[in-house]
Protein backbone atom coordinates (compact mmCIF):
# COMPACT_ATOMS: atom_id res chain seq x y z
CA UNK A 1 0.00 0.00 0.00
CA UNK A 2 1.47 3.71 -0.89
CA UNK A 3 1.53 5.65 2.14
CA UNK A 4 3.81 8.59 0.26
CA UNK A 5 5.04 9.13 -3.18
CA UNK A 6 7.45 12.34 -4.22
CA UNK A 7 8.84 12.67 -7.45
CA UNK A 8 11.79 14.91 -8.07
CA UNK A 9 13.94 15.29 -11.40
CA UNK A 10 18.09 14.24 -10.81
CA UNK A 11 19.97 17.10 -10.28
CA UNK A 12 17.72 19.49 -9.42
CA UNK A 13 15.93 20.93 -5.93
CA UNK A 14 12.28 20.77 -5.76
CA UNK A 15 9.30 18.49 -6.26
CA UNK A 16 7.58 17.70 -9.37
CA UNK A 17 3.52 18.05 -9.22
CA UNK A 18 1.54 14.36 -8.89
CA UNK A 19 -1.58 14.20 -9.68
CA UNK A 20 -4.05 10.75 -9.12
CA UNK A 21 -5.68 9.42 -11.65
CA UNK A 22 -7.57 6.64 -9.71
CA UNK A 23 -7.62 3.35 -10.74
CA UNK A 24 -7.76 2.93 -14.23
CA UNK A 25 -10.69 0.47 -15.69
CA UNK A 26 -9.21 -1.90 -18.14
CA UNK A 27 -5.47 -2.78 -16.60
CA UNK A 28 -6.87 -2.12 -12.99
CA UNK A 29 -3.67 -0.25 -12.21
CA UNK A 30 -4.26 2.84 -10.20
CA UNK A 31 -2.52 6.06 -12.13
CA UNK A 32 -0.44 8.55 -11.23
CA UNK A 33 0.08 11.90 -13.74
CA UNK A 34 3.71 13.67 -13.44
CA UNK A 35 3.55 16.99 -14.66
CA UNK A 36 6.70 18.39 -15.95
CA UNK A 37 7.78 21.85 -15.33
CA UNK A 38 8.24 22.55 -19.01
CA UNK A 39 7.29 19.92 -21.79
CA UNK A 40 10.66 17.01 -22.82
CA UNK A 41 11.63 18.11 -26.61
CA UNK A 42 11.73 14.82 -28.69
CA UNK A 43 14.85 12.97 -28.70
CA UNK A 44 15.71 14.65 -25.04
CA UNK A 45 16.22 12.38 -22.01
CA UNK A 46 15.21 13.17 -18.41
CA UNK A 47 15.84 11.03 -15.15
CA UNK A 48 12.88 11.22 -12.99
CA UNK A 49 12.95 9.71 -9.10
CA UNK A 50 10.15 8.40 -7.96
CA UNK A 51 10.43 7.59 -3.85
CA UNK A 52 7.42 5.92 -2.42
CA UNK A 53 6.47 4.10 1.19
CA UNK A 54 5.03 1.17 0.72
CA UNK A 55 3.24 0.29 4.41
CA UNK A 56 2.73 -3.45 5.57
CA UNK A 57 4.75 -4.56 2.51
CA UNK A 58 6.32 -7.88 4.54
CA UNK A 59 4.32 -10.26 6.84
CA UNK A 60 5.88 -12.71 9.00
CA UNK A 61 7.38 -16.45 8.31
CA UNK A 62 6.64 -18.28 9.86
CA UNK A 63 3.91 -16.89 11.43
CA UNK A 64 4.27 -18.03 15.01
CA UNK A 65 7.28 -18.46 16.86
CA UNK A 66 8.76 -18.57 20.45
CA UNK A 67 10.05 -15.91 22.74
CA UNK A 68 13.38 -16.62 21.66
CA UNK A 69 13.15 -17.60 18.52
CA UNK A 70 14.97 -14.99 15.62
CA UNK A 71 12.15 -13.17 13.53
CA UNK A 72 12.29 -13.52 9.91
CA UNK A 73 9.71 -11.66 7.09
CA UNK A 74 8.74 -11.89 3.81
CA UNK A 75 9.03 -9.25 1.10
CA UNK A 76 7.19 -9.73 -1.79
CA UNK A 77 6.93 -7.77 -5.29
CA UNK A 78 6.40 -7.69 -8.68
CA UNK A 79 9.60 -8.29 -10.57
CA UNK A 80 8.47 -5.92 -13.64
CA UNK A 81 7.55 -2.25 -13.32
CA UNK A 82 4.20 -1.52 -13.49
CA UNK A 83 4.14 0.84 -16.08
CA UNK A 84 2.32 2.24 -19.45
CA UNK A 85 5.04 2.24 -21.37
CA UNK A 86 7.67 -0.15 -23.29
CA UNK A 87 11.09 -0.11 -20.83
CA UNK A 88 14.02 -0.74 -22.23
CA UNK A 89 15.73 -1.85 -19.29
CA UNK A 90 15.24 -2.47 -15.39
CA UNK A 91 16.16 -4.08 -12.39
CA UNK A 92 15.02 -4.52 -8.88
CA UNK A 93 17.68 -3.95 -6.24
CA UNK A 94 16.24 -5.11 -1.96
CA UNK A 95 17.99 -4.21 0.93
CA UNK A 96 17.81 -5.77 4.00
CA UNK A 97 18.23 -4.61 7.03
CA UNK A 98 20.80 -7.37 7.88
CA UNK A 99 23.17 -9.45 5.31
CA UNK A 100 20.98 -12.62 7.51
CA UNK A 101 18.62 -13.40 4.27
CA UNK A 102 17.28 -17.15 4.31
CA UNK A 103 16.67 -16.82 0.62
CA UNK A 104 15.37 -15.15 -2.64
CA UNK A 105 12.74 -16.63 -5.16
CA UNK A 106 12.53 -15.72 -8.94
CA UNK A 107 9.61 -16.64 -10.77
CA UNK A 108 10.86 -18.85 -13.82
CA UNK A 109 9.22 -16.66 -16.28
CA UNK A 110 10.98 -13.44 -15.10
CA UNK A 111 14.46 -15.26 -14.82
CA UNK A 112 13.96 -16.76 -18.82
CA UNK A 113 13.93 -12.76 -19.27
CA UNK A 114 17.06 -12.10 -17.57
CA UNK A 115 19.80 -11.53 -20.36
CA UNK A 116 22.55 -11.90 -17.49
CA UNK A 117 22.67 -13.69 -14.48
CA UNK A 118 18.83 -12.88 -12.80
CA UNK A 119 19.86 -12.81 -9.02
CA UNK A 120 22.75 -11.53 -7.54
CA UNK A 121 23.42 -11.33 -3.83
CA UNK A 122 25.84 -8.95 -2.27
CA UNK A 123 25.57 -8.65 1.83
CA UNK A 124 21.99 -7.24 2.77
CA UNK A 125 21.00 -6.17 -1.17
CA UNK A 126 19.90 -8.95 -3.53
CA UNK A 127 19.21 -7.82 -7.06
CA UNK A 128 16.96 -8.83 -9.56
CA UNK A 129 17.87 -8.31 -12.95
CA UNK A 130 18.04 -6.42 -15.42
CA UNK A 131 15.42 -7.31 -17.84
CA UNK A 132 15.53 -5.91 -21.12
CA UNK A 133 13.26 -5.10 -23.78
CA UNK A 134 9.78 -4.90 -21.64
CA UNK A 135 6.31 -3.61 -23.85
CA UNK A 136 3.97 -2.08 -21.04
CA UNK A 137 3.13 -3.85 -18.55
CA UNK A 138 0.32 -1.53 -17.11
CA UNK A 139 -2.20 -2.82 -19.79
CA UNK A 140 -5.39 -5.20 -19.35
CA UNK A 141 -3.89 -8.62 -21.17
CA UNK A 142 -0.54 -8.38 -18.43
CA UNK A 143 -0.75 -11.19 -16.36
CA UNK A 144 1.28 -9.72 -13.44
CA UNK A 145 1.60 -13.14 -11.18
CA UNK A 146 3.91 -14.87 -13.04
CA UNK A 147 6.32 -12.47 -12.71
CA UNK A 148 6.90 -11.95 -9.05
CA UNK A 149 10.27 -12.24 -6.33
CA UNK A 150 10.55 -12.98 -3.17
CA UNK A 151 12.96 -12.49 -0.49
CA UNK A 152 13.24 -14.06 3.23
CA UNK A 153 15.65 -11.94 5.38
CA UNK A 154 16.11 -11.26 9.26
CA UNK A 155 14.34 -8.53 10.47
CA UNK A 156 16.33 -7.20 13.99
CA UNK A 157 14.55 -4.13 14.42
CA UNK A 158 10.44 -4.14 16.40
CA UNK A 159 8.03 -4.01 13.41
CA UNK A 160 5.50 -1.83 15.18
CA UNK A 161 2.19 -0.48 13.78
CA UNK A 162 -0.07 1.72 15.63
CA UNK A 163 -3.39 0.58 15.21
CA UNK A 164 -5.02 3.79 15.89
CA UNK A 165 -4.14 7.44 16.88
CA UNK A 166 -6.50 10.03 18.90
CA UNK A 167 -5.12 13.21 19.11
CA UNK A 168 -7.05 16.14 20.91
CA UNK A 169 -5.00 19.39 21.29
CA UNK A 170 -6.89 21.73 23.47
CA UNK A 171 -6.20 25.55 23.54
CA UNK A 172 -6.35 28.33 26.32
CA UNK A 173 -5.29 32.01 26.41
CA UNK A 174 -6.36 32.34 29.48
CA UNK A 175 -4.21 30.07 30.73
CA UNK A 176 -1.21 30.46 28.20
CA UNK A 177 -1.51 26.65 27.68
CA UNK A 178 -1.91 23.76 25.13
CA UNK A 179 -3.00 20.69 26.37
CA UNK A 180 -2.06 17.60 24.18
CA UNK A 181 -3.42 14.08 24.54
CA UNK A 182 -2.67 10.75 22.62
CA UNK A 183 -4.29 7.72 22.81
CA UNK A 184 -2.49 5.12 21.09
CA UNK A 185 -3.04 1.73 19.67
CA UNK A 186 -0.07 -0.67 19.39
CA UNK A 187 0.67 -3.59 17.83
CA UNK A 188 3.70 -5.97 17.76
CA UNK A 189 3.64 -7.35 13.83
CA UNK A 190 6.65 -9.76 14.81
CA UNK A 191 5.44 -13.67 14.43
CA UNK A 192 2.49 -14.34 16.91
CA UNK A 193 3.71 -15.86 20.17
CA UNK A 194 3.47 -19.92 19.92
CA UNK A 195 2.96 -21.53 23.65
CA UNK A 196 3.25 -19.37 27.01
CA UNK A 197 5.04 -15.89 27.57
CA UNK A 198 7.76 -17.22 30.02
CA UNK A 199 8.72 -14.12 32.78
CA UNK A 200 11.85 -16.33 33.72
CA UNK A 201 13.61 -16.27 30.23
CA UNK A 202 12.52 -13.34 29.51
CA UNK A 203 13.96 -11.60 32.49
CA UNK A 204 17.16 -13.85 31.95
CA UNK A 205 17.52 -12.54 28.53
CA UNK A 206 17.14 -8.99 29.51
CA UNK A 207 19.71 -9.71 31.96
CA UNK A 208 22.12 -11.17 29.60
CA UNK A 209 21.56 -8.46 27.27
CA UNK A 210 20.39 -11.33 24.66
CA UNK A 211 16.82 -9.72 24.81
CA UNK A 212 14.90 -10.55 21.03
CA UNK A 213 15.13 -6.92 19.44
CA UNK A 214 11.24 -8.12 18.22
CA UNK A 215 10.27 -7.87 22.13
CA UNK A 216 8.82 -4.71 22.92
CA UNK A 217 9.79 -3.38 26.44
CA UNK A 218 10.03 0.13 26.34
CA UNK A 219 9.03 3.10 23.96
CA UNK A 220 10.12 6.58 23.33
CA UNK A 221 8.26 9.63 22.53
CA UNK A 222 10.17 12.98 21.30
CA UNK A 223 8.08 15.91 22.74
CA UNK A 224 8.17 19.21 21.97
CA UNK A 225 10.89 21.06 23.93
CA UNK A 226 8.10 23.44 26.06
CA UNK A 227 6.64 20.05 27.44
CA UNK A 228 6.03 19.68 30.61
CA UNK A 229 3.74 18.33 33.16
CA UNK A 230 3.56 14.92 31.19
CA UNK A 231 1.28 12.15 32.27
CA UNK A 232 0.89 8.50 31.53
CA UNK A 233 -1.63 5.93 31.71
CA UNK A 234 -3.53 2.63 30.20
CA UNK A 235 -6.45 0.72 30.94
CA UNK A 236 -5.84 -0.29 34.11
CA UNK A 237 -4.44 3.03 35.84
CA UNK A 238 -1.62 5.41 35.85
CA UNK A 239 1.65 3.54 34.83
CA UNK A 240 4.47 4.59 36.81
CA UNK A 241 7.21 3.29 34.91
CA UNK A 242 8.55 6.06 32.71
CA UNK A 243 11.00 8.52 33.07
CA UNK A 244 10.66 12.00 31.32
CA UNK A 245 13.77 14.16 30.07
CA UNK A 246 13.01 18.18 29.39
CA UNK A 247 14.71 19.58 27.02
CA UNK A 248 17.68 21.89 28.05
CA UNK A 249 17.27 25.00 29.04
CA UNK A 250 18.21 27.55 26.11
CA UNK A 251 20.09 29.46 28.54
CA UNK A 252 22.33 26.35 29.44
CA UNK A 253 26.02 26.16 27.61
CA UNK A 254 24.59 22.27 25.74
CA UNK A 255 21.43 24.08 24.44
CA UNK A 256 23.79 26.65 23.08
CA UNK A 257 26.08 24.47 21.35
CA UNK A 258 23.35 21.73 20.47
CA UNK A 259 20.63 23.95 19.23
CA UNK A 260 16.49 23.55 20.18
CA UNK A 261 15.95 19.69 21.61
CA UNK A 262 13.13 17.74 22.11
CA UNK A 263 12.25 16.77 25.59
CA UNK A 264 12.05 12.94 25.71
CA UNK A 265 9.66 11.00 27.30
CA UNK A 266 10.68 7.34 27.99
CA UNK A 267 7.43 5.01 28.20
CA UNK A 268 7.61 1.01 29.89
CA UNK A 269 4.20 -0.75 29.09
CA UNK A 270 3.09 -3.05 32.43
CA UNK A 271 4.24 -6.12 30.31
CA UNK A 272 7.00 -6.89 27.54
CA UNK A 273 4.74 -6.60 23.93
CA UNK A 274 5.27 -9.85 22.16
CA UNK A 275 4.31 -10.57 18.73
CA UNK A 276 0.77 -10.30 18.17
CA UNK A 277 0.15 -8.27 21.22
CA UNK A 278 -1.96 -5.10 21.17
CA UNK A 279 -1.36 -2.05 24.09
CA UNK A 280 -3.68 0.57 24.58
CA UNK A 281 -2.44 3.43 26.37
CA UNK A 282 -2.89 7.53 26.41
CA UNK A 283 -0.33 10.29 26.90
CA UNK A 284 -0.26 13.40 27.76
CA UNK A 285 1.57 17.19 28.35
CA UNK A 286 0.99 20.91 28.72
CA UNK A 287 3.17 23.20 26.82
CA UNK A 288 3.30 27.15 26.54
CA UNK A 289 0.75 28.44 24.51
CA UNK A 290 3.75 30.94 22.96
CA UNK A 291 5.86 27.78 21.73
CA UNK A 292 2.90 27.04 19.26
CA UNK A 293 0.91 30.49 18.78
CA UNK A 294 1.84 34.15 17.90
CA UNK A 295 -0.32 37.44 17.21
CA UNK A 296 -0.43 38.92 13.65
CA UNK A 297 -0.40 42.44 14.54
CA UNK A 298 -0.88 43.31 11.14
CA UNK A 299 -3.88 41.40 10.24
CA UNK A 300 -4.95 41.28 13.97
CA UNK A 301 -5.55 37.39 13.83
CA UNK A 302 -3.61 34.32 16.45
CA UNK A 303 -1.77 31.81 13.89
CA UNK A 304 -1.76 28.45 15.68
CA UNK A 305 0.71 25.48 14.77
CA UNK A 306 -0.44 22.07 15.62
CA UNK A 307 1.79 18.96 14.83
CA UNK A 308 -0.55 16.46 13.40
CA UNK A 309 0.91 13.82 15.37
CA UNK A 310 4.28 12.58 17.10
CA UNK A 311 5.15 9.79 15.41
CA UNK A 312 7.35 6.56 16.70
CA UNK A 313 10.42 5.63 14.69
CA UNK A 314 9.91 3.44 11.95
CA UNK A 315 5.94 2.89 12.78
CA UNK A 316 3.05 3.67 10.75
CA UNK A 317 -0.02 4.98 11.88
CA UNK A 318 -3.20 2.80 10.36
CA UNK A 319 -5.79 5.42 11.50
CA UNK A 320 -5.55 9.09 12.97
CA UNK A 321 -7.59 11.21 14.74
CA UNK A 322 -6.62 14.56 15.24
CA UNK A 323 -9.48 16.82 17.10
CA UNK A 324 -8.04 20.91 17.76
CA UNK A 325 -10.24 22.63 19.82
CA UNK A 326 -9.48 26.50 19.78
CA UNK A 327 -10.71 29.13 22.68
CA UNK A 328 -14.39 29.90 23.24
CA UNK A 329 -15.73 33.10 21.17
CA UNK A 330 -13.08 32.38 18.16
CA UNK A 331 -14.21 33.55 15.27
CA UNK A 332 -13.01 34.07 11.43
CA UNK A 333 -11.20 30.66 11.19
CA UNK A 334 -9.28 29.51 8.72
CA UNK A 335 -7.61 25.86 8.76
CA UNK A 336 -4.53 24.31 6.63
CA UNK A 337 -3.73 20.42 7.46
CA UNK A 338 -0.38 19.70 6.25
CA UNK A 339 -1.27 17.43 3.64
CA UNK A 340 -4.80 16.00 2.22
CA UNK A 341 -6.94 14.55 4.91
CA UNK A 342 -9.28 12.04 4.00
CA UNK A 343 -11.80 13.81 6.46
CA UNK A 344 -12.28 17.33 8.24
CA UNK A 345 -15.24 17.88 11.08
CA UNK A 346 -16.51 21.02 12.75
CA UNK A 347 -18.12 20.94 15.55
CA UNK A 348 -18.69 22.41 19.38
CA UNK A 349 -16.78 21.31 22.00
CA UNK A 350 -18.45 22.07 25.92
CA UNK A 351 -16.33 22.14 29.06
CA UNK A 352 -16.08 23.60 32.16
CA UNK A 353 -17.32 27.68 33.22
CA UNK A 354 -18.30 27.32 28.83
CA UNK A 355 -21.68 29.47 28.05
CA UNK A 356 -21.82 28.81 23.81
CA UNK A 357 -18.95 26.34 23.64
CA UNK A 358 -15.47 26.01 21.82
CA UNK A 359 -15.16 25.75 18.01
CA UNK A 360 -13.20 22.36 16.91
CA UNK A 361 -12.06 20.32 14.05
CA UNK A 362 -11.47 17.19 13.42
CA UNK A 363 -8.90 15.36 10.93
CA UNK A 364 -9.19 11.77 9.80
CA UNK A 365 -6.30 10.13 8.25
CA UNK A 366 -5.04 6.67 7.06
CA UNK A 367 -1.79 5.04 6.17
CA UNK A 368 0.61 7.62 7.75
CA UNK A 369 4.15 7.73 8.27
CA UNK A 370 6.65 10.54 9.83
CA UNK A 371 6.57 12.11 6.51
CA UNK A 372 3.25 13.19 7.37
CA UNK A 373 4.84 14.74 10.94
CA UNK A 374 3.73 18.19 9.66
CA UNK A 375 1.69 21.10 11.27
CA UNK A 376 -2.09 21.91 10.83
CA UNK A 377 -1.99 26.37 10.62
CA UNK A 378 -5.27 27.90 12.11
CA UNK A 379 -5.77 31.26 11.99
CA UNK A 380 -8.48 33.01 13.90
CA UNK A 381 -9.28 35.95 15.86
CA UNK A 382 -10.54 36.25 19.58
CA UNK A 383 -13.30 39.47 20.05
CA UNK A 384 -12.53 41.20 23.53
CA UNK A 385 -16.07 39.90 24.57
CA UNK A 386 -14.82 36.62 24.28
CA UNK A 387 -12.28 37.01 26.43
CA UNK A 388 -14.40 38.30 28.76
CA UNK A 389 -17.43 36.02 28.85
CA UNK A 390 -15.66 33.74 31.07
CA UNK A 391 -15.09 35.70 33.55
CA UNK A 392 -18.25 37.36 33.34
CA UNK A 393 -19.81 33.17 33.16
CA UNK A 394 -18.54 32.99 36.57
CA UNK A 395 -19.49 36.14 37.95
CA UNK A 396 -23.01 35.89 37.22
CA UNK A 397 -23.15 32.38 38.30
CA UNK A 398 -21.65 33.25 41.71
CA UNK A 399 -23.76 36.18 41.96
CA UNK A 400 -27.29 34.02 41.36
CA UNK A 401 -25.38 31.27 44.24
CA UNK A 402 -24.95 34.29 46.38
CA UNK A 403 -28.05 35.60 45.76
CA UNK A 404 -30.05 32.12 46.96
CA UNK A 405 -28.00 31.67 49.75
CA UNK A 406 -29.03 34.95 50.71
CA UNK A 407 -32.62 34.88 50.15
CA UNK A 408 -32.63 31.11 51.95
CA UNK A 409 -30.67 32.61 55.00
CA UNK A 410 -33.26 35.64 55.34
CA UNK A 411 -36.35 32.96 55.29
CA UNK A 412 -37.69 31.78 58.32
CA UNK A 413 -37.63 28.46 58.49
CA UNK A 414 -39.15 28.14 61.85
CA UNK A 415 -42.22 25.88 62.81
CA UNK A 416 -44.55 28.34 64.60
CA UNK A 417 -47.38 26.78 66.68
Amino acid sequence: MTSWMQVKVKGLTGSLEVEPLGQNAESLAYVYAINLAKPLPKGEYLTILVDTIQLHASYPKPAYASQTDSHFRVYEADGLLLSPYETTSQRLRFKAPTPSIRSYHISHTLEDLAKEEPVVKSGATVTFGPFKSQPPTATKGFNRTPYRVSVDFEMNIPSLTVVSLNRSVEVSHWGANMNTQDDYMLRNDAPELKGQFSRLDFQMAQHARRMSPVIISAVTLQLPSGAQNPYYFDLVGNVSTSAFRPAAKPSSERAARLGPQNAQLDLKPRYPLMGGWNYTFTVGWDAPLGDSAHWDEKNGRWILAVPFMTPLPSTPVDKAEVRVILPEGATDITVHPPFDVSLMERSTHITYLDTIGRPAFTFHAENLTEVHDGLIYITYKVPLAAHLQKPLAVGIASLIVFSVMWTLKRVDMTIHK
